[in-house]
C-alpha cells in the first residue's frame, strides 16, 4: 500500500515492533507441542495413581463429615476398580479442548470476544455451568502456580505464533486452564456419582501442580529447537544505586535555587548570565549532552573528557557518572542543581520496588533526554501536567498495573521501546518530543482500557440481573423470617414460607417491586395463610375461614405451581394443611410454653449496606488483589452494581475479569488481601520528595 492510501498517517500511528508470521506458518509446531502436552500430562497422572489412591484412603479415614467419607470411600472403590482411567481418558480430551481454542484463535477478535462474552454471561446465569466454569478456573491457577516463569516464556512464544502481541489465555491451546479443562472432563469418564469425580478432580490437579514446570520447560525446550523465539533477552538486573545525596556545600544557598526552580518563569525577571546562578545552560554544554544522547561515546567539554555508554543507562544512573567525571564545574550553581536533582529522581526510580525491573531500564534511556529538557525548562519542575513528568508517569504506572510480568517482549514494552527511541534519536531539547512519545502510549492505553471495558460489558448485564435477583431474596427473607421463627406456627407452614413462598416472593419483588400488584398479592396470601392456621376464637372467624379458604388455596397452587414445586411434596402439604385448619377451626391448637420473638432477617437492600469504605473506591481505581499461591495482581475497577452490591474488576489487558461482592471485597480489604493502589503520580511524589529534601531543615534535625 502506498502513503497516500493508508487511512492512519505515520504520525498517528503507534509504533510497534516488525510483523511476525501467521499462526498458519506453526501450525505443525503447535499440533506437536498439544501432542507432547497431552501425553506428558497423562504419564505424570498414570505415574500419580498409586499416590493418589493413598491420598484418598487417607481422606475417608481422616474426614469426619459422613457425606465427604461417603464420597471418598466411593472414589476409593472405583480407582481400585478400573485403575487410572483418568490418566488413559487424558490425551484424547485435552486434543479436543486445544483444537476448539485454536478454532476459537482462528476467528476475528471481535467475534472471539462476543463469543466469549456470551459463553460466561451464559455460564452466570446458570448456576451448574457457572460452579463447573469457575472450578475450572480454580484448579487451572493451581496447575500455573508452582511455574509462572515457564509461562511468562511460553506465553511469549505462543503469543508470537498467533502474531499477536499477547495471547488471551481463554485462546491459549498450551495454557493450564486448558489443562484443567481436559482433566476435568477425564475425571467425569469415570462410572461413580458427581461428587466423587469432583473430588477425583481437585485431588489429581493438587498432585499434579508440583510436576507442570517439568513439563512446560520441555515445551519451552522444543520451542526453542523449532527456533520460536530461540532466545528470550533477560529481565534488566541492576544493583542497588546511591540513596539520595546532597552535593551543595551551603544548605541556605541551595534552598534559595530550589526556590528559583519551582518559582513561575514570569517571576523570575531577566536572565542572568551565562555561568551565574541565573541557570542559562551554555549551548556548548547542550550540545555535548546531546551527542552523548544520541550514542556518541565520548565528548570533550571545556577541556575535560566525558565518555557515557548510553546502553548501561538501562542499569545505571549514568547522569551519576557525569557529575563524577566534573560536569558540575562546566555548570553554574543552579544548573548543578538541576542535574543533582534530576540524577535523585533517576536513583529514586531504580530504587522504586513498585515499578517493573524492565521499565526501570526503558525509562533509564530516558536520562540525558530528561536532563536536557529539564535544564532549559525548570517548568519540568513545577509543572504536573507536564509531558515530559506525564510520560514517565504512565509508563511507570502502566508498567505497576501490567497483568503479568513485564518483559522486554510484552505488549506493553514493545510499544514504549520504540517512543523512548525516538527520544533519544531525536537529540533536541523540544518538549514535542516527550508530547508525540506521550500522546501515542496514552493512545495505546486507552485502547487498553476500552478493549478492557468491553469485554467487561459482556458481563454487567447478567450482574446486574444477580443484584437484582439477591436484593429480592433479601426482602422476601426479611418478610418471611417473623413467620419462619415463630414456633406457634406449624412446622409444615413454616418450612412452607422459608423454602417456596419466599422464592415466591422474591419473583414479584424481582417483577415489579414493592409496590407492584404480584408483591402484594404474594403478601396478601402470606398474611392470610398465617392467620388461616391460628386458632379461631368465634363463630365469625370460622364464617371468615370457610370464605377465604378457596380464594387462599387457588393462590397459594397458582405460586407454587409457578415455582414448580414438585406435586407429591405440594399434594403433601395441601393435605397437612386441612388437618391444621381443621385444628384452628376446633381452637385446640397447642400454642408452646413460650413464644419465639419474630427477629427479622436484614433486608439485602443498598440502604442496609454498612460503612465500610467501599463508597470511596471509583471506576478506573486500581486495587491489588491477592490471589492463590500467595501472588498478588493489579486489577481495575471496570464497573460498579447499580445498588454497589457487586464489584467487577478486570486487568490491564482485559483478558481476566474478577467479579466480588460487596461483603467479599470488604473481607479482603479488612485481611489486607486487596489494597488500593496509590494514584499518585510517581513523578509527583518523587520531585516533591526531592525537592524537599533540599530545603534547610530546623536546627538540630537530623538529615
Amino acid at each position: 500500500m502506498h502513503a497516500a492510501e493508508s487511512s492512519v498517517s505515520e504520525a498517528d500511528s503507534i509504533p510497534v515492533s516488525p510483523a511476525r508470521p501467521s499462526v498458519g506458518a506453526y501450525a505443525a509446531v503447535l499440533a506437536e507441542c498439544s501432542r507432547l502436552l497431552g501425553e506428558r500430562t497423562a504419564a505424570q497422572l498414570e505415574a500419580l495413581h498409586d499416590h493418589l489412591l493413598r491420598e484418598v484412603q487417607g481422606a475417608v479415614r481422616e474426614t469426619y463429615d459422613a457425606l465427604r467419607s461417603d464420597v471418598f470411600s466411593e472414589l476409593l472403590r472405583t480407582l481400585r476398580q478400573h485403575g487410572p482411567v483418568a490418566a488413559e481418558a487424558f490425551p484424547s480430551h485435552f486434543q479436543r479442548v486445544s483444537r476448539e481454542r485454536m478454532a476459537r484463535s482462528a476467528r476475528s477478535p471481535a467475534t472471539s470476544r462476543e463469543r466469549i462474552g456470551t459463553r460466561v454471561e451464559l455460564s452466570l446465569l446458570d448456576d451448574k455451568v457457572f460452579s463447573e466454569s469457575l472450578a475450572v478456573r480454580t484448579q487451572g491457577h493451581i496447575l500455573a502456580s508452582p511455574c509462572e516463569d515457564e509461562l511468562s516464556q511460553l506465553r511469549a512464544r505462543v503469543a508470537r505464533m498467533f502474531d499477536e502481541d499477547a495471547v488471551d489465555e481463554m485462546r491459549n491451546p498450551l495454557a493450564p486452564e486448558a489443562v484443567a479443562e481436559a482433566l476435568k472432563h477425564a475425571c467425569w469418564t469415570l462410572e461413580c456419582s458427581d461428587a466423587a469425580r469432583e473430588a477425583l478432580f481437585i485431588q489429581a490437579t493438587r498432585l499434579l501442580a508440583p510436576t507442570m514446570p517439568q513439563t512446560y520447560r520441555a515445551l519451552n525446550e522444543y520451542l526453542d529447537e523449532r527456533r520460536v523465539l530461540p532466545r528470550l533477552r533477560p529481565h534488566v538486573r541492576r544493583d542497588r544505586v546511591r540513596a539520595l545525596t546532597r552535593r551543595e556545600a551551603a544548605p541556605g544557598a541551595t534552598a534559595d535555587l530550589v526556590k528559583r526552580l519551582v518559582a513561575p518563569a514570569s517571576s523570575q525577571g531577566a536572565s542572568p548570565p551565562v555561568g551565574a546562578q541565573g541557570g542559562n545552560v551554555s549551548p556548548v554544554v547542550l550540545d555535548a549532552l546531546a551527542r552523548l544522547q544520541r550514542g556518541e561515546g565520548e565528548v570533550e567539554l571545556g577541556g575535560e573528557r566525558f565518555c557515557v555508554d548510553v546502553a548501561a543507562a538501562e542499569t545505571m544512573n549514568v547522569l551519576r557518572a557525569l557529575l563524577d567525571a566534573g560536569l558540575a564545574r562546566q555548570v553554574g550553581a543552579l544548573d548543578r542543581v538541576v542535574i543533582d536533582v534530576v540524577a535523585t529522581l533517576f536513583d529514586l526510580i531504580f530504587d522504586d520496588e513498585r515499578v517493573p525491573e524492565a521499565m526501570k531500564g526503558l525509562i533509564g534511556r530516558l536520562q540525558l533526554p530528561v536532563l536536557r529538557l529539564a535544564l532549559v525548562d525548570h517548568d519540568f519542575f513545577s509543572n504536573r501536567e507536564h509531558a515530559a513528568r506525564r510520560l514517565i508517569n504512565a509508563l511507570a504506572q502502566a508498567a505497576a498495573t501490567w497483568d503479568g510480568e513485564v518483559t522486554t517482549d510484552c505488549a506493553l514494552y514493545r510499544v514504549a521501546e520504540p517512543l523512548v527511541q525516538r527520544i533519544q534519536s531525536a537529540g533536541g531539547s523540544e518538549l514535542g518530543a516527550f508530547v508525540d512519545a506521550l500522546r501515542r502510549l496514552e493512545t495505546f492505553l486507552a485502547e487498553q482500557d476500552r478493549i478492557a471495558d468491553e469485554k467487561a460489558a459482556t458481563l454487567t448485564t447478567a450482574l446486574s440481573a444477580r443484584e437484582a435477583q439477591e436484593i429480592a431474596r433479601g426482602i422476601a427473607a426479611a418478610r418471611v423470617a417473623p413467620h419462619v421463627v415463630d414456633e406457634r406456627l406449624p412446622v409444615t407452614v413454616r418450612d412452607l414460607l422459608r423454602d417456596w413462598w419466599s422464592a415466591v416472593l422474591a419473583d414479584a419483588a424481582l417483577a415489579g417491586g414493592e409496590d407492584g400488584d404480584a408483591w402484594q398479592d404474594a403478601l396478601a396470601t402470606m398474611r392470610d395463610l398465617v392467620w388461616s392456621v391460628q386458632p379461631k376464637s368465634g363463630g365469625e372467624e370460622r364464617q371468615r375461614l370457610v370464605r377465604m379458604l378457596p380464594g387462599l388455596l387457588a393462590r397459594l397452587r397458582r405460586g407454587l405451581d409457578d415455582r414448580r414445586m414438585p406435586e407429591a411434596a405440594r399434594e403433601a402439604f395441601f393435605a397437612a394443611l386441612v388437618r391444621h385448619h381443621a385444628k384452628a377451626i376446633k381452637n385446640d391448637m397447642q400454642a408452646p410454653t413460650t413464644a419465639a420473638p419474630a427477629v427479622a432477617a436484614p433486608v439485602a437492600s443498598p440502604q442496609a449496606i454498612g460503612h465500610d469504605g467501599l463508597d470511596e473506591l471509583h471506576r478506573g481505581d486500581w486495587v491489588e488483589i491477592a490471589l492463590e499461591a500467595g501472588q498478588r495482581r493489579a486489577v481495575r475497577l471496570s464497573w460498579v452494581s447499580p445498588a454497589r452490591t457487586l464489584f467487577l474488576f478486570t486487568n490491564r489487558q482485559g483478558a481476566r475479569a474478577l467479579a466480588l461482592t460487596r461483603g467479599e471485597l470488604a473481607r479482603r480489604f479488612e485481611r489486607g488481601e486487596a489494597l488500593l493502589i496509590d494514584d499518585e503520580p510517581l513523578m509527583d511524589r518523587l520531585v516533591a520528595d526531592v525537592l524537599e529534601a533540599y530545603r534547610p531543615q530546623p536546627a538540630g534535625a537530623t538529615s
